[in-house]
């Protein structure tokens, strides 16, 4: 009988129903929470919490919410670990917005990806439940984030793009004797391109690219 009890209760942790609190502390490896269910030594300092009730439209959001802004979906059902994927998804982000903001020096630019990865600093400690319920209020915001400036950020930094930014920005600094005799007008736009924060929108790198190409031209006619 008391094996089936902590079956039970094993079974309502792992679908997110309970959770269990040792000394005040959550407990969340699941080895840690077998060791605290077989010990009866401990079990007189183990608390069962009902969680936070989630209704099935939460869940459903929050599932669209991951496939929307991960490009992918989850075969997640249950609170836990749609809670879970949605929390790993954002860290392993974290690490990516923090790779491509260690190249500030380099593409300025970037630093418009600061706020959301301090953001997620501040999101990847909370509760599983929080990213399936507390998080929605977020979720349009961030979905907006990521069609105007994460992804687009992304594609620029993986992409031809870059090269496109690489040869513009190496063109200024290495000829810098010779910019006065080029075209100013052009020069001015490879400049203002170059030091836009916002670069990354609207097509703005194709311009550079032939802006770029045009000042190469003239460079040649005069050597």
């Amino acid at each position: 009988y008391y094996a089936a009890i902590l079956c039970v209760l094993a079974k309502l942790i792992a679908r997110g129903k309970v959770e269990l609190r040792e000394d005040s502390n959550l407990l969340e490896n699941p080895k840690v929470i077998e060791a605290a269910l077989r010990n009866s030594a401990r079990q007189g300092n183990t608390i069962v919490d009902l969680c936070e009730t989630v209704t099935d439209e939460q869940l459903r959001r929050a599932k669209q919410f991951y496939r929307d802004f991960f490009d992918t979906p989850t075969s997640a059902n249950e609170v836990k670990t749609i809670g879970q994927d949605i929390q790993k998804a954002f860290l392993e982000l974290q690490n990516t917005l923090n790779e491509l903001l260690a190249q500030k020096n380099q593409y300025p630019f970037v630093e418009q990806l600061r706020p959301y990865s301090d953001e997620i600093r501040g999101m990847v400690e909370k509760p599983y439940v929080w990213f399936v319920t507390g998080m929605s209020e977020r979720w349009a915001d961030w979905l907006n984030a990521k069609t105007e400036t994460i992804d687009p950020i992304r594609r620029l930094m993986g992409g031809t793009q870059k090269a496109i930014y690489d040869r513009a920005r190496d063109f200024v600094i290495s000829n810098q004797a010779n910019l006065p005799d080029l075209d100013g007008d052009l020069l001015v736009a490879v400049k203002n391109t170059l030091e836009d924060l916002t670069c990354y929108q609207g097509g703005k790198i194709q311009p550079l690219k032939a802006n770029t190409e045009k000042l190469q031209d003239q460079l040649k006619e005069q050597l």
